[in-house]
């Protein structure tokens, strides 16, 4: 039986479209609100959610097929050129540095570098608003903190970004005179090289580890490419060495704030170490049953895909040809792996913010 592509698969192309329709207007009124923009009523977000209802009816009942193979044929295009010349991981990691990521065989994990276009975005809790209608259903514990004048944010991750299964740990701060922290709103610059934190993390899928990152960063992350994981089956065995005693005190009294108690972390010097399996603090409002499950099937599908289309290759640039031949499309969901522009490009002021 042939293998079935993407582009046969029509009713999922539908599916995106009509997911980037409505959750763009969705999310443009949500930031709206956060920014302060306009001010919520009732009606108005009734009127929102009319309105998205609406346009994704016509697009999934009246689709703009010239639009979509049009789309599909540039995909195409791009793709068989672009992997030409992919023959080993040097080349591969040649050619994926533009996302912010690159590829270590050793544990065939994606990872991102420590200075990818990314850094300049800083981060706010809007990123994490805006993750799941881009296909990205994660927990996040966002423990925020006082420290020698600076507000710190550091926030861990794990969950399913699109076509990959993942961690990540992240290093923020800001110099804000503003009260609040992450949960009001505010925004956050990446960590200088000043700020950088020794960390580390292993991954763990129920019971079997997926890999292990350390190093001295601001953003320490890790990605399995074809891997299908809901939130809860993973874990994150985390180690943080932070900068002094008071750093440290400050940190761990914003973890037991959070629900963190005294037996579920250890210290030895300035290092907190912890597990992380269940999120204590409020997960993201456009989070909720009936959307994770419909996104997570759309992740698990494409996951499926790319198993079926690579089974029998050895190497990660094999694999992508073969992807190449016969899922084209889903070289775009390989190309936007992690926190990618689809996210961060929907809050371009966020870049404006940083410069108050």
């Amino acid at each position: 039986m042939a293998t079935p592509t993407l582009t046969n698969l029509r009713v999922q192309e539908y599916y995106g479209l009509r997911q980037i329709i409505f959750w763009g207007i969705a999310m443009d009124k949500l930031s709206a609100l956060f920014e302060g923009n306009i001010a919520y009523t009732p009606l108005l977000a009734i009127s929102g959610i009319v309105v998205a209802i609406i346009t994704g009816i016509l697009i999934y009942r009246y689709p703009p097929v010239w639009l979509l193979r049009g789309i599909s044929n540039l995909i195409v295009a791009l793709s068989r050129i672009g992997l030409r010349g992919v023959e080993d991981v040097e080349s591969l990691n040649r050619l994926i540095k533009f996302t912010g990521f690159q590829y270590a065989p050793e544990q065939d994990i994606f990872y991102s570098t420590m200075y990818p276009w990314q850094r300049s975005f800083g981060y706010c809790r809007l990123y994490d608003e805006g993750a799941a209608p881009f296909g990205m259903i994660f927990d996040c514990e966002p423990i925020c903190f006082d420290y020698k004048g600076k507000k710190w944010l550091i926030e861990f991750w794990k969950g399913q970004y699109d076509l990959t299964c993942g961690a990540e740990i992240g290093v923020y701060t800001s110099r804000s005179k503003k009260k609040g922290d992450y949960f009001s709103g505010l925004f956050y610059k990446s960590a200088s090289n000043a700020d950088r934190l020794i960390m580390s993390f292993s991954l763990y899928k129920n019971g079997r580890e997926l890999f292990t990152r350390a190093g001295k960063h601001w953003w320490l992350t890790g990605f399995v490419l074809g891997e299908f994981a809901e939130p809860h089956e993973l874990t994150m065995h985390i180690s943080i060495t932070l900068k002094d005693y008071q750093m440290r005190d400050a940190f761990v009294a914003s973890m037991r704030k959070a629900g963190y108690s005294a037996g579920q972390y250890h210290i030895y010097d300035t290092t907190v170490s912890f597990v992380f399996d269940k999120p204590y603090l409020p997960q993201p409002k456009t989070r909720t049953k009936a959307t994770d499950w419909a996104i997570q099937r759309k992740n698990e599908w494409m996951c499926d895909i790319y198993k079926r289309v690579t089974r029998g290759y050895d190497t990660v640039p094999k694999k992508l040809k073969a992807v190449q031949r016969n899922a084209p499309e889903l070289l775009t969901e390989i190309a936007g792996l992690g926190k990618n522009k689809k996210l961060f490009g929907s809050y371009i002021e966020g870049k404006k913010l940083s410069k108050r």
